[in-house]
Protein backbone atom coordinates (compact mmCIF):
# COMPACT_ATOMS: atom_id res chain seq x y z
CA UNK A 1 0.00 0.00 0.00
CA UNK A 2 2.27 2.43 0.91
CA UNK A 3 4.67 1.94 -1.97
CA UNK A 4 1.83 1.57 -4.36
CA UNK A 5 0.65 5.15 -3.58
CA UNK A 6 3.16 7.10 -5.54
CA UNK A 7 2.85 4.56 -8.29
CA UNK A 8 -0.73 5.29 -9.10
CA UNK A 9 0.03 8.85 -8.52
CA UNK A 10 2.01 9.10 -12.28
CA UNK A 11 -0.29 6.72 -13.83
CA UNK A 12 -3.15 8.94 -13.46
CA UNK A 13 -4.73 7.72 -10.39
CA UNK A 14 -4.60 10.25 -8.19
CA UNK A 15 -7.70 9.63 -6.11
CA UNK A 16 -6.77 6.61 -5.13
CA UNK A 17 -3.05 7.31 -4.37
CA UNK A 18 -4.30 9.70 -2.00
CA UNK A 19 -6.60 7.13 -0.67
CA UNK A 20 -4.01 4.53 -0.08
CA UNK A 21 -1.70 7.00 1.77
CA UNK A 22 -4.10 8.14 4.11
CA UNK A 23 -5.42 4.44 4.67
CA UNK A 24 -1.60 3.56 5.23
CA UNK A 25 -0.99 6.39 7.63
CA UNK A 26 -4.52 5.39 9.49
CA UNK A 27 -3.63 1.51 9.88
CA UNK A 28 0.57 2.28 10.83
CA UNK A 29 -0.89 4.76 13.71
CA UNK A 30 -3.20 1.92 14.48
CA UNK A 31 -0.15 -0.39 14.85
CA UNK A 32 1.53 1.91 17.27
CA UNK A 33 4.88 0.32 15.39
CA UNK A 34 6.84 3.78 15.44
CA UNK A 35 9.07 2.85 12.08
CA UNK A 36 5.67 1.98 10.11
CA UNK A 37 4.33 5.39 11.63
CA UNK A 38 7.57 7.40 10.66
CA UNK A 39 7.69 5.28 6.74
CA UNK A 40 3.97 6.12 6.34
CA UNK A 41 4.22 9.79 7.23
CA UNK A 42 7.30 10.17 4.61
CA UNK A 43 5.39 8.38 1.86
CA UNK A 44 2.03 10.84 2.18
CA UNK A 45 4.44 13.65 2.28
CA UNK A 46 6.17 12.27 -0.71
CA UNK A 47 2.60 11.98 -2.75
CA UNK A 48 2.11 15.31 -2.02
CA UNK A 49 5.00 16.80 -3.11
CA UNK A 50 5.11 15.07 -6.64
CA UNK A 51 2.00 16.58 -6.79
CA UNK A 52 3.35 20.26 -5.47
CA UNK A 53 1.15 20.50 -2.93
CA UNK A 54 3.02 21.50 0.41
CA UNK A 55 0.06 22.29 2.66
CA UNK A 56 -0.83 18.45 2.22
CA UNK A 57 2.62 18.04 2.67
CA UNK A 58 3.42 20.01 5.53
CA UNK A 59 1.37 17.74 8.68
CA UNK A 60 3.13 14.81 7.63
CA UNK A 61 6.36 16.19 7.73
CA UNK A 62 5.99 18.09 10.95
CA UNK A 63 4.64 14.47 12.01
CA UNK A 64 8.13 12.63 10.26
CA UNK A 65 10.67 14.88 11.95
CA UNK A 66 9.14 14.92 15.50
CA UNK A 67 9.37 11.01 15.17
CA UNK A 68 12.53 10.73 13.70
CA UNK A 69 13.66 13.16 16.57
CA UNK A 70 12.00 11.71 19.57
CA UNK A 71 13.28 8.05 18.37
CA UNK A 72 16.32 8.23 16.63
CA UNK A 73 15.23 7.64 13.39
CA UNK A 74 17.82 9.48 11.06
CA UNK A 75 17.21 8.40 7.80
CA UNK A 76 13.57 9.54 8.51
CA UNK A 77 14.91 13.11 10.10
CA UNK A 78 16.87 13.72 6.70
CA UNK A 79 14.02 13.46 4.43
CA UNK A 80 11.70 14.95 6.64
CA UNK A 81 13.60 17.77 7.61
CA UNK A 82 14.32 18.29 3.72
CA UNK A 83 10.38 18.19 2.97
CA UNK A 84 9.40 20.28 6.20
CA UNK A 85 11.80 22.88 4.93
CA UNK A 86 10.29 22.76 1.51
CA UNK A 87 7.21 22.94 2.37
CA UNK A 88 7.43 25.80 5.21
CA UNK A 89 9.45 27.79 2.12
CA UNK A 90 6.35 27.30 -0.23
CA UNK A 91 4.27 28.89 2.65
CA UNK A 92 6.82 31.76 2.42
CA UNK A 93 8.96 31.19 5.56
CA UNK A 94 12.17 31.49 4.89
CA UNK A 95 13.31 30.03 7.92
CA UNK A 96 12.37 26.84 5.85
CA UNK A 97 15.53 27.19 3.88
CA UNK A 98 18.02 25.87 6.70
CA UNK A 99 15.69 22.84 7.53
CA UNK A 100 16.07 22.08 4.01
CA UNK A 101 19.43 22.63 4.02
CA UNK A 102 19.99 20.36 6.90
CA UNK A 103 17.98 17.72 5.87
CA UNK A 104 20.13 17.49 2.18
CA UNK A 105 23.13 17.73 4.51
CA UNK A 106 22.32 14.45 6.57
CA UNK A 107 21.41 12.58 3.61
CA UNK A 108 24.31 13.14 2.13
CA UNK A 109 26.35 12.28 5.24
CA UNK A 110 24.77 9.36 5.11
CA UNK A 111 25.01 8.07 1.61
CA UNK A 112 21.60 8.10 0.89
CA UNK A 113 20.95 9.13 -2.90
CA UNK A 114 17.48 7.20 -3.80
CA UNK A 115 15.20 10.20 -4.56
CA UNK A 116 17.78 12.33 -5.07
CA UNK A 117 16.65 13.23 -8.33
CA UNK A 118 13.57 14.42 -7.18
CA UNK A 119 14.58 16.27 -4.21
CA UNK A 120 16.78 18.40 -6.51
CA UNK A 121 14.14 18.87 -8.88
CA UNK A 122 12.02 20.55 -5.80
CA UNK A 123 15.14 22.51 -5.04
CA UNK A 124 16.30 23.62 -8.34
CA UNK A 125 12.35 24.86 -8.50
CA UNK A 126 12.61 26.86 -5.58
CA UNK A 127 16.13 28.13 -6.79
CA UNK A 128 14.12 29.48 -9.89
CA UNK A 129 11.34 30.81 -8.29
CA UNK A 130 14.01 32.92 -6.12
CA UNK A 131 15.65 34.36 -9.33
CA UNK A 132 18.15 32.24 -8.98
CA UNK A 133 17.23 30.22 -12.64
CA UNK A 134 21.06 29.65 -13.63
CA UNK A 135 21.33 27.48 -10.09
CA UNK A 136 18.38 25.75 -11.02
CA UNK A 137 19.08 24.71 -14.19
CA UNK A 138 22.65 23.65 -12.92
CA UNK A 139 20.86 21.51 -10.00
CA UNK A 140 18.80 19.72 -12.50
CA UNK A 141 21.46 19.06 -14.82
CA UNK A 142 23.86 17.32 -11.75
CA UNK A 143 21.01 15.59 -10.86
CA UNK A 144 19.82 14.43 -14.44
CA UNK A 145 23.70 13.24 -14.38
CA UNK A 146 23.11 11.43 -11.02
CA UNK A 147 20.13 9.59 -12.98
CA UNK A 148 22.36 8.57 -15.66
CA UNK A 149 24.26 6.68 -12.97
CA UNK A 150 22.02 5.47 -10.26
CA UNK A 151 19.50 4.44 -12.89
CA UNK A 152 16.48 5.69 -10.84
CA UNK A 153 14.16 7.07 -13.22
CA UNK A 154 10.64 7.32 -11.73
CA UNK A 155 11.07 11.21 -11.79
CA UNK A 156 12.53 11.72 -14.63
CA UNK A 157 10.10 12.97 -17.16
CA UNK A 158 9.51 15.82 -14.77
CA UNK A 159 12.78 16.23 -14.44
CA UNK A 160 13.15 17.54 -18.27
CA UNK A 161 10.12 18.88 -17.90
CA UNK A 162 11.12 21.29 -15.14
CA UNK A 163 14.26 21.99 -17.34
CA UNK A 164 12.05 23.22 -19.84
CA UNK A 165 10.06 25.69 -17.36
CA UNK A 166 13.15 27.13 -16.25
CA UNK A 167 14.59 27.12 -19.78
CA UNK A 168 12.13 28.97 -20.43
CA UNK A 169 12.76 31.38 -17.55
CA UNK A 170 16.52 32.13 -18.02
CA UNK A 171 17.56 35.73 -19.11
CA UNK A 172 19.28 33.85 -22.18
CA UNK A 173 15.80 31.66 -23.17
CA UNK A 174 16.20 29.07 -25.70
CA UNK A 175 12.63 28.27 -27.28
CA UNK A 176 14.41 25.60 -29.00
CA UNK A 177 15.93 24.32 -26.00
CA UNK A 178 12.85 24.23 -23.56
CA UNK A 179 10.98 22.39 -26.98
CA UNK A 180 13.42 19.66 -26.95
CA UNK A 181 13.24 19.61 -23.10
CA UNK A 182 9.54 19.51 -23.25
CA UNK A 183 9.34 16.72 -26.32
CA UNK A 184 11.82 14.52 -24.05
CA UNK A 185 9.75 14.81 -21.06
CA UNK A 186 6.77 14.14 -23.43
CA UNK A 187 8.36 10.67 -24.59
CA UNK A 188 9.72 9.39 -21.12
CA UNK A 189 6.21 9.91 -19.74
CA UNK A 190 4.77 7.78 -22.42
CA UNK A 191 7.57 4.91 -22.30
CA UNK A 192 6.88 4.53 -18.42
CA UNK A 193 3.15 5.06 -19.23
CA UNK A 194 3.43 8.26 -16.67
CA UNK A 195 -0.19 10.01 -17.88
CA UNK A 196 0.05 12.34 -15.16
CA UNK A 197 3.61 13.28 -16.15
CA UNK A 198 2.82 13.23 -19.90
CA UNK A 199 -0.22 15.54 -19.78
CA UNK A 200 1.88 17.94 -17.36
CA UNK A 201 4.63 18.34 -20.14
CA UNK A 202 1.99 18.31 -22.82
CA UNK A 203 0.88 21.55 -21.30
CA UNK A 204 4.00 23.03 -20.76
CA UNK A 205 4.86 22.46 -24.76
CA UNK A 206 1.55 24.09 -25.97
CA UNK A 207 1.76 26.85 -23.43
CA UNK A 208 4.98 27.34 -25.22
CA UNK A 209 3.94 26.61 -28.59
CA UNK A 210 0.94 29.04 -27.42
CA UNK A 211 3.49 32.27 -26.19
CA UNK A 212 5.05 32.02 -29.87
CA UNK A 213 1.66 31.67 -31.75
CA UNK A 214 1.54 28.49 -32.69
CA UNK A 215 -1.80 27.80 -31.49
CA UNK A 216 -2.77 24.84 -33.76
CA UNK A 217 -0.11 23.10 -32.63
CA UNK A 218 -0.79 23.70 -28.99
CA UNK A 219 -4.29 22.54 -29.64
CA UNK A 220 -3.23 19.26 -31.25
CA UNK A 221 -0.87 18.56 -28.96
CA UNK A 222 -3.49 19.05 -25.83
CA UNK A 223 -6.38 17.19 -27.32
CA UNK A 224 -3.98 14.32 -28.43
CA UNK A 225 -2.37 13.77 -24.94
CA UNK A 226 -6.05 13.93 -23.12
CA UNK A 227 -8.11 11.78 -25.93
CA UNK A 228 -8.75 8.75 -23.98
CA UNK A 229 -9.45 10.72 -20.87
CA UNK A 230 -12.51 11.87 -19.42
CA UNK A 231 -13.79 14.16 -16.63
CA UNK A 232 -14.41 10.35 -14.24
CA UNK A 233 -10.59 9.89 -15.21
CA UNK A 234 -8.38 10.90 -11.78
CA UNK A 235 -5.50 12.52 -13.58
CA UNK A 236 -5.12 15.96 -11.72
CA UNK A 237 -4.24 18.54 -14.79
CA UNK A 238 -7.25 17.39 -16.68
CA UNK A 239 -8.85 20.38 -15.56
CA UNK A 240 -6.28 22.64 -16.70
CA UNK A 241 -5.69 20.54 -20.06
CA UNK A 242 -9.12 22.40 -20.58
CA UNK A 243 -8.63 25.10 -19.48
CA UNK A 244 -6.16 26.04 -21.71
CA UNK A 245 -7.80 24.59 -24.77
CA UNK A 246 -10.82 27.20 -23.83
CA UNK A 247 -7.73 29.80 -23.70
CA UNK A 248 -6.70 28.81 -27.07
CA UNK A 249 -10.02 30.06 -28.51
CA UNK A 250 -9.17 33.51 -27.19
CA UNK A 251 -7.41 36.22 -29.32
CA UNK A 252 -3.55 36.54 -30.12
CA UNK A 253 -1.50 37.47 -27.08
CA UNK A 254 1.81 38.61 -27.13
CA UNK A 255 4.88 36.23 -27.91
CA UNK A 256 7.34 37.31 -25.88
CA UNK A 257 4.86 37.06 -22.84
CA UNK A 258 6.11 35.57 -19.58
CA UNK A 259 6.47 31.81 -18.83
CA UNK A 260 4.20 30.34 -16.73
CA UNK A 261 4.25 26.89 -14.69
CA UNK A 262 1.03 26.12 -12.01
CA UNK A 263 3.29 23.95 -10.38
CA UNK A 264 5.79 26.13 -9.13
CA UNK A 265 3.09 28.61 -7.82
CA UNK A 266 3.36 26.59 -4.63
CA UNK A 267 6.21 29.15 -4.06
CA UNK A 268 3.42 32.19 -4.25
CA UNK A 269 4.29 33.34 -0.74
CA UNK A 270 8.04 32.75 -1.25
CA UNK A 271 10.58 36.58 -1.30
CA UNK A 272 14.22 36.49 -2.46
CA UNK A 273 17.11 35.90 0.01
Amino acid sequence: MLNLAPVLLPLGDAERATRLAQEAVDRAQQSGHIPTVAISHYYACLLAAISRDPGGALPHAEALVSLASKHAIPHGLARGKFLLGWARLCAGDLAGKSLLDEGLDLLREMNLRSFGPFNGTLLAEWEAKMGRVDDGLASLDVQLATVEATGERWFHAEMYRTRGVLLRQSKASNVAESEAAFLRAIDIAKGQQARTFELRAAISLAELYKSTDRRQAARALVESAIADLNDTIAVPEFAEANALLRSLDSGPERADGPPHDNRQDAFHGSQDV
